[in-house]
């Protein structure tokens, strides 16, 4: 009987931490994609960019956002992301939040990208958290995760974190 030994190292995917594939997984990392669909985002085209971020989202695992966030922020992502909020329809900031739900978990990623969030949040939310509409609550929830894992106390919105 011959033993062999295979002490080769298997290649995981960044964002997933598995074996990806482009036919077996439909990974956007495997395709090589990730960079046209941050494009996409940047081309301010509502119907792309609503298919970008819904793409991208499949990135950030909610149960475990660290990987994706990374790959989101190695790629340039978070920035045209965090811009939608400024041009989106009202459909394609709610798919920008929920990706923005996820990166924000991570505290890192607060320290990165929380001053330049908060400005936009704080404007969806018109000025009051307490105010109706899915819009205005998922922008309060991520402007809340912000405030949570800031590690400044400066902050724009007064009271939110405590």
């Amino acid at each position: 009987m011959v033993l062999v030994l295979w002490s080769g190292r298997v290649n995981t995917c960044p964002a997933h931490g598995g074996i990806c594939s482009v036919k077996g997984t439909f990974c956007l990392l495997e395709a090589k994609a990730l960079p046209e669909m941050v494009k996409l985002l940047q081309g301010e085209v509502h119907a792309t960019a609503y298919e970008a971020i819904q793409t991208l989202s499949t990135l950030v695992e909610k149960e475990s956002p660290c990987r994706g966030a990374h790959v989101l922020h190695e790629s340039g992502a978070v920035v045209p992301i965090l811009e939608v909020l400024n041009w989106g329809s009202e459909s394609l900031k709610v798919e920008a939040l929920e990706v923005l739900e996820k990166v924000f978990m991570l505290t890192e990623m607060v320290d990165r990208y929380g001053s330049t969030a908060r400005m936009g949040l704080v404007r969806l939310t018109g000025r009051s958290i307490h105010e109706e509409g899915h819009l205005h609550r998922k922008a309060a929830k991520v402007l809340l995760l912000i405030e949570r894992h800031s590690r400044s106390s400066n902050s724009f919105v007064t009271g939110v974190g405590g």
